[in-house]
């Protein structure tokens, strides 16, 4: 008689490293809660890609300007940016990026009743202005602004309300809720940028694509997408309108 003995392995699913918090006030896309948990649109979609790739997922939480520093030193695997945020000298040959998620806009924000200079971030501009952002947040058109970093968009709000800067920049959803949650009177001024958020994922890890990028495509194309956008979109406050008087 001849005995056969089968055996089967399973093999273990990798595991990516990732930091999807932004500045932690980053709303819809990603919350840091008081007990540490992160909600929102980024991990939502972090848990449905990953699942849908075959892939586990390790996640950190650090400020924007420590992520900047430790993806470059390849301490995570991914994070969200959009190739139409970096500057052009900014060094890109250790990183790639999967296909469009979502679209994202930024605008320039400022409390109603404020002017706003002719030509502002533009060649036409005479001066450099002073900006509030978010620290370690990438900007195409930093060298037209002088920077005056906070540690997240609601603290750009609220240094608005303090006269403290005059204008900052915000993604558009974002500026509304905490405008909502603050009581400011808010302006969504000119389109900074109108671009993509795209997963940025360090190269050594870049034979992933093709998984990802298929869990992307099913992710739009199954509707979850959306539903996932529909659950956290609807606390930003749909009465106010950008400002279309001013062009950028």
């Amino acid at each position: 008689m001849t005995l056969l003995v089968f055996s089967s392995f399973v093999w273990a699913k990798e595991t990516l490293t990732y930091d999807a918090s932004g500045s932690g006030a980053w709303y819809p896309y990603s919350i840091v809660k008081d007990d540490g948990t992160v909600e929102g649109v980024l991990p939502d979609v972090v848990d449905y890609v990953l699942n849908a790739a075959g892939l586990e997922g390790q996640q950190v939480n650090f400020p924007a300007k420590r992520t900047q520093r430790i993806f470059d030193s390849g301490l995570i695997d991914f994070d969200f940016t959009s190739p139409a945020w970096l500057p052009a000298d900014k060094d890109t040959t250790g990183f790639t990026f999967s296909d469009p998620i979502m679209p994202i806009r930024e605008h320039i924000i400022y409390l109603k009743g404020t002017t706003l200079p002719s030509g502002i971030l533009t060649e036409q501009q005479r001066n450099k202005p002073n900006i509030g952002v978010v620290r370690g947040y990438l900007f195409h058109d930093e060298h037209m602004f002088h920077r005056v970093d906070f540690r997240s968009e609601k603290e750009i709000v609220q240094a608005l309300l303090f006269n403290r800067i005059r204008w900052g920049i915000s993604g558009d959803l974002t500026a509304l809720y905490w405008a909502r949650e603050l009581g400011a009177k808010l302006t969504l001024g000119p389109v900074h940028s109108d671009a993509q958020l795209h997963i940025r994922i360090q190269k050594d890890k870049a034979y992933l694509l093709p998984r990802i990028n298929d869990a992307i495509s099913m992710l739009k194309q199954s509707g979850r997408l959306q539903q996932i956008l529909d659950r956290y979109s609807t606390k930003a406050v749909a009465e106010l309108a950008p400002d279309t008087s001013a062009k950028h």
